[in-house]
């Protein structure tokens, strides 16, 4: 996994301890599947969901934690918004995402 700078950094040790998943990041270090391999996507939310607070401190504005339960984004995502363009286009916080 790569090097990444806080808090970036800090959330996604903090969901691998969690879910014992690999958060799976894009390029751009801004998507990240989070895959668990002992439960399902629906499971995998409802913990990080339940645990959102103490995952991202307070650097609530620079994350949302999406779950896609079908179509071709389907499982669970971290996006980290890292600028403030990103943090007006996109919302910050959980998200179950219809279809």
């Amino acid at each position: 996994m790569p090097v990444y700078m806080p808090p970036l950094s800090g959330v996604l040790a903090k969901i691998k301890a969690i879910t014992a998943a690999d958060p799976v990041g894009d390029l751009q270090g801004q998507w990240f599947r989070i895959k668990a391999a002992t439960s399902s996507d629906s499971d995998t939310y409802g913990k990080l969901a339940s645990a959102w607070d103490r995952i991202v401190g307070g650097d609530g504005a620079c994350f949302a934690l999406l779950y896609w339960p079908s179509g071709p984004y389907t499982g669970v995502w971290l996006h980290f918004l890292s600028t403030d363009a990103l943090r007006r286009e996109f919302a910050c916080g959980c998200h179950k995402v219809d279809a």
